[in-house]
């Protein structure tokens, strides 16, 4: 910029200069031309006015020859002749003519070329006058060669002076640079390595001037500037990975939730987590943009739109539970929506918890189905036992009038019949109480492998179209059980699976046994823990969702009208519930059905076989003390007992009982105690008369019992149990087992 400037200035003073030289120059010339025609003018005033020709020739021959720049001098006189002088020659001209009209036409002091010599003059024109009278004309060209020369020299020196200046400018301009551009290019370069990335660069100025304290100053801010970027990176890099690590985490927790989390803007899906695509069964690209509403079953989508409304015009989350979403290939699912407004990027959206409850609904079905069959299984337990009483009765009476028949007579065979039906009946009644978890059972440590085989056997030969499939675990299975009652259990199951497969099928039995964990035994009401397993699965026809929440119902069937009693499955689930255990079914319509019964598994050694007892009426003698709250089983229970050779005491409740056995304690053999009793009851008057006498023989008699109350009593020293109706038989062979417990099984139920 510094040597532009110069360069300029050279310019406009070689602009300026030379044009005022040649000016100068001009004026210079003319002076000299005009004391050049005075002197002329005056030698040739008295020839001008002599008009003496020859004299002014030679005059002007004299000043031509002392003047040798004049390249011409003309004379002109008012109305005369007019004379040219050149170099070594003159003669007389006419001004009119057109060959010399330019003297005339020439402006005065004008640098024109001559026509007569062919170079460059300065034309000057000069009047004579004589006291105010013009006489004529003088006209001189004078030489410009050496104007020109000159002029050309002034050119030259100018032009000279221009380098020259030229040079010293460049030369300055070097120096500055050196001593002020350089250094500030020094810290240009240093700012825009820095602006690069460069931070450790400084500027390196060492000038001594205020370019090196400037370069201090910006050392000293890009040392600061350093230092701070040093903490941003710092800072950066330490909120990246804060980032970093909350992504991870919100990832973490987003893929490993138990939901299905997602986004719904406009109704369509935004944004989802892997669970969803478990739940939905639907890959990345037919999720994506999918309208979620059409995942939720047909009858359910209108609570979800509802759903979605409600969640729109509320801020705080809202809930539906118990909405089926279907899926591509398995059955509709159960689940909970929650959604909650948000905002996903500029627009409205709703953030969406989706949870899978299909195995928690099935637990609640469980345990309402648990609940609903405890509330019947009490109902029918009353009628059980109310039923029982009144058969005890009967029973009771038909063995009496038995005594003393002959068998074949007519009055035998009625009673006979009579005593047939009554068991039938019992076992009307048996099934019931088993479903009521009512019935009181022999416990033994069972293997289930043994039960099972037993129960195949006996089913096997009266179902040849049915192929039975054992796949019975090597280890033992032992529970604590009732043989019998877990035989009928299994028969029943066999019955029900034939009955679904009337053109024949497989029927599957597995045992094993697994760890339960709390919330499959939960809803039983049952602790968590070993049990061991049987397996009924049959190729049957199936049931639906409705059939299976209703197959425990007592009295419910599938069968036409008098095809079945409705009680089969029902006892199946009292049996095993009255055992600790649970059942548990699985089907689908013409997929066949899979029943799971589970027992608590037992430590106990398993019993090889069962030692039975001969029958026989058994004849004794003393007394006997009856507690019962009916008037019917006191009355035929004292026939009874008195038939086999027993007095008998009577006493209608557990007050009365204690009372009368505290009067005669030393004459009463055995109490026959009923369990179920208004006021103190069988267990309460139990522990009063051993409090009286440790030693006396009780015999529990019911047709229904508490839940565990018969066991907690045999427990506590009871001595044995008979359950409701019962003969004279049954009652002098239990009467016999209490009394004489070294030929029996005294203690047991």
């Amino acid at each position: 910029m510094f040597l532009l400037v110069l360069m300029v200035a050279v310019g406009l003073f070689t602009l300026f200069a030379i044009p005022r030289q040649r000016a100068t120059m001009l004026r210079s010339m003319e002076s000299e031309s005009r004391g050049t025609l005075a002197t002329i003018v005056g030698i040739n005033k008295s020839t001008y006015i002599r008009e003496d020709f020859a004299s002014i020739v030679d005059i002007n021959a004299l000043v031509l020859s002392e003047n040798p720049d004049i390249q011409y001098l003309v004379t002109s006189r008012r109305g005369g002749t007019s004379t040219l002088n050149l170099k070594g020659r003159w003669e007389e001209i006419d001004l009119t003519l057109p060959a010399y009209q330019w003297l005339k036409d020439q402006a005065s002091r004008t640098i024109e070329r001559n026509p007569l010599t062919g170079e460059r003059v300065f034309h000057y024109a000069f009047p004579v006058r004589f006291y105010d009278l013009e006489w004529g004309w003088i006209y001189v060209g004078i030489s410009m060669k050496a104007a020109d020369a000159q002029i050309r020299g002034m050119y030259f020196g100018t032009l000279a002076i221009g380098a020259a200046c030229l040079a010293f400018s460049i030369l300055l301009a070097g120096f500055f640079t050196r001593r002020l551009t350089a250094p500030l290019l020094n810290l240009k370069d240093a700012a825009e390595r820095i602006r690069d990335g460069e931070w450790e660069v400084r500027a390196s100025v060492h000038t001594g001037d205020e370019v090196e304290q400037l370069a201090d100053s910006f050392n000293a801010t890009a040392e600061s500037l350093q230092r701070l970027n040093e903490k941003l990176e710092a800072r950066v890099q330490e909120r990246t990975l804060e980032l970093q690590s909350s992504e991870e985490r919100y990832r973490l927790l987003l893929d490993n939730a138990a939901e299905a989390i997602f986004v719904l803007r406009d109704g369509r899906i935004r944004f989802w987590n892997p669970v969803l695509q478990q739940l939905t069964g639907y890959e990345w690209d037919r999720l994506e943009g999918a309208v979620f509403a059409e995942l939720i079953t047909e009858d359910d989508r209108m609570a979800f739109l509802d759903l979605l409304a409600r969640a729109e015009a509320s801020r705080a989350p809202v809930i539906r539970e118990g909405l089926r979403m279907k899926r591509p290939v398995r059955g509709p699912i159960w689940v909970d929506v929650t959604c909650v407004a948000i905002r996903w990027g500029q627009d409205p959206a709703l953030l969406c918890f989706v949870q899978d409850i299909s195995e928690r609904r099935g637990l609640q079905v469980q345990l309402f189905r648990a609940q609903k069959m405890e509330a019947i299984g009490t109902l029918a337990g009353g009628i059980a036992h109310d039923f029982n009483n009144l058969l005890a009765g009967i029973l009771g009476y038909v063995s009496i009038l038995q005594v003393g028949k002959e068998p074949g007579t007519q009055d035998y065979e009625h009673l006979q019949t009579i005593e047939q039906q009554i068991d039938s009946a019992r076992g009307l009644t048996r099934q019931l109480l088993g479903f009521a978890r009512g019935g009181t059972y022999e416990m033994k440590p069972w293997d289930l492998n043994q039960i099972v085989r037993g129960a195949v056997d006996l089913f096997g030969g009266t179902k040849r179209e049915i192929e039975v499939v054992l796949d019975l675990q090597d280890e033992e299975c032992i529970a604590d059980c009732d043989r019998g009652q877990i035989e009928q259990v299994l028969i029943n199951l066999f019955v029900n699976a034939s009955q679904a497969m009337p053109g024949g099928g497989t029927l599957t039995v597995r045992t094993g046994q697994r760890a339960y964990p709390e919330d499959l035994t939960k809803p039983f009401g049952l602790p968590a823990g070993s049990y061991v397993e049987v397996e009924v699965q049959d190729t049957g026809i199936g049931m639906d969702e409705g059939t299976q929440t209703r197959i425990f119902d007592p009295f419910f069937t599938t069968k036409d009208l008098g095809g079945g009693s409705g009680l089969g499955l029902a006892s199946v689930y009292g049996i095993l519930k009255n055992h600790g255990g649970l059942i548990r079914v699985q089907s689908q319509l013409g997929k066949g059905s899979t029943f799971t019964c589970a027992l608590p598994r037992s430590k106990a050694s398993v019993i090889a076989r069962e030692k039975r007892r001969l029958k026989g009426t058994h004849q004794g003698q003393g007394t006997v003390l009856v507690v019962d709250d009916q008037e019917i089983i006191r009355t035929v229970s004292k026939a009874m007992l008195e038939m086999i050779g027993y007095g008998v005491l009577k006493a209608e409740s557990g007050e009365e009982g204690v009372a009368i056995f505290q009067e005669h304690r030393d004459k009463i053999k055995l109490v026959l105690l009923d369990m179920i009793m208004p006021g103190m009851n069988g267990k309460e008057t139990f522990q009063r008369l051993r409090a009286m006498d440790p030693n006396i023989p009780v015999l529990l008699a019911s047709g229904y019992s508490l839940e565990g109350e018969v066991d907690a009593l045999l427990a506590e020293g009871c001595n044995g149990f008979i359950q409701k109706p019962f003969n004279v038989a049954k009652l002098a062979e239990k009467i016999s087992q209490v009394l004489a417990p070294d030929e029996g099984t005294a203690g047991s139920r």
